[in-house]
């Protein structure tokens, strides 16, 4: 099993983490959260066909876990 770094976790157990966690997850959970408020997971692939069809070229830089397009003038605006 991994041991966690003692650095961390000591700061975790100083913050009290674990009952921060629990206070938040029992905030949100789903039975308390409408579903038209809570968070919808979309596929990676599906929005990089969504940044096609606005036609832009998007590329996902995996390392760094974000989204870029190209830079295009349109007219006198920079994207």
């Amino acid at each position: 099993m991994i041991e966690l770094n003692s650095k961390i976790k000591e700061a975790l157990i100083e913050i009290d983490f674990i009952k921060r966690y629990e206070e938040v997850s029992n905030k949100f959970n789903a039975e308390r959260t409408p579903s038209k408020s809570r968070l919808v997971y979309i596929d990676g692939e599906e929005v990089m066909e969504i940044i096609q069809d606005l036609g832009y070229s998007p590329l996902f830089d995996s390392k760094e876990k974000f989204y870029k397009i190209r830079e295009e003038q349109v007219e006198r605006f920079t994207l």
